[in-house]
């Protein structure tokens, strides 16, 4: 449905309008449906707008952009830009994370005897920490940048539902037929000063456990490009690099591959949905155990945010560390790669460092 309203001839390197919002985890039933992943109550499956005009800020410049195509608003866009932000207030109070430390453990250890019982190799296993909002989340995303600028940042409000987000991860990219996917896998803390820094990465690096969980979702993410792409053109760019972000740090790899004459970027996106580093090794496999293991649906978490533009080119980023909200309901959320060698308690410590600087951020704003 999202291709037949969707042009994909608009002749533009840049981003020139299109479809922008997000799919949620349970998305994936859309091209898989015999997996049957719940949907959460509060979140559609899909969202996307359709813009026909807008602004793009080059970060490198400093400029900014307006398109159009029928309508011209630059004249309305220069009044209300003089009015200046109404200053809004948010206050949010927690309640709670949805498993305990113990109901944790005894996740990871399911997984692990489905690890045994060869039903896969690799499950990513998380759970959400809730949260009553009361007001617009914008100020969290104002903070948010502050605290953890990231490659993909978002804010997206539609009505009621808002998701905001400093994503590390790029889950798909097409330009001019080139297909990009940057899988992490591999986390660890930063340290508290440059040498310590290096020190840390060097164990992440030397990890046999982390080294093969990231192997293996290298060589997922490869297949699933390699589903849509020209025979012979996937390569991998980058093999575990460091990426260091505000908390953590991650193992990175960079794959690219050419699409396939008579793919587009709706059956691009299809074939690397959901993120591997957010499912596991094999993919749909591991999505079954997710499903029937975690007490709570996804929803947005793990799915995509990004655009599909009118130019046939696309961005999509995870959206993970990451605040989710509907209504007066919100959640973050957080997952570790489960393997054989896993440890409950090194698996409870990374879901929950994984969320400390969203935590910092929402802290600012509790009741």
């Amino acid at each position: 449905a999202l291709r037949e309203i969707t042009p994909q001839n608009v002749l533009s390197r840049a981003y020139c309008g299109g479809l922008v919002g997000y799919l949620g985890y349970d998305a994936v039933n859309y091209s898989e449906p015999a997996l049957k992943i719940r949907s959460h109550p509060s979140f559609p499956t899909l969202i996307f707008g359709a813009y026909t005009d807008g602004l793009v800020s080059d970060k490198m410049t400093g400029e900014i952009f307006y398109f159009f195509y029928t309508k011209n608003r630059l004249q309305f866009i220069k009044r209300i830009s003089r009015l200046g932000l109404k200053k809004t207030r948010v206050r949010i109070r927690s309640l709670g994370d949805t498993l305990t430390k113990e109901a944790h453990k005894k996740l990871v250890l399911a997984v692990k005897e489905e690890i045994v019982s060869g039903n896969t190799f690799q499950c990513e296993i998380g759970f959400k920490t809730e949260y009553e909002i009361r007001g617009s989340p914008l100020p969290i995303y104002t903070a948010l940048r502050e605290v953890n600028p990231s490659p993909y940042m978002f804010y997206l409000k539609y009505d009621d539902v808002a998701l905001l987000g400093a994503s590390p991860e790029l889950l798909f990219r097409l330009g001019d037929r080139e297909m990009e996917t940057f899988p992490l896998a591999g986390t660890i803390r930063r340290g508290k000063n440059a040498k310590q820094d290096i020190a840390l990465a060097r164990i992440l690096l030397n990890d046999p456990k982390e080294i093969a969980e990231h192997n293996m979702l290298v060589d997922l993410h490869r297949n699933d490009l390699g589903r849509v792409a020209e025979f012979g053109t996937v390569k991998v760019r980058r093999l575990m690099d460091i990426k260091k972000f505000s908390h953590v740090q991650h193992i990175s790899s960079e794959i690219a591959g050419i699409i396939r004459r008579g793919e587009d970027m709706f059956s691009g996106l299809a074939a690397n949905f959901p993120a591997g580093t957010l499912s596991g090794a094999p993919k749909f496999e591991s999505m079954k155990i997710i499903d029937r293991l975690e007490n709570a649906p996804r929803g947005p978490y793990g799915g995509a945010v990004g655009h599909f533009g009118f130019n046939g080119n696309c961005t999509f980023t995870i959206p993970i560390r990451s605040f989710f909200v509907s209504g007066s309901y919100g959640y973050t959320q957080n997952a570790s790669g489960i393997v054989h060698d896993s440890s409950p308690e090194q698996e409870y410590e990374e879901v929950k460092r994984k969320g400390e600087a969203m935590n910092k951020v929402l802290n600012e704003f509790k009741t």
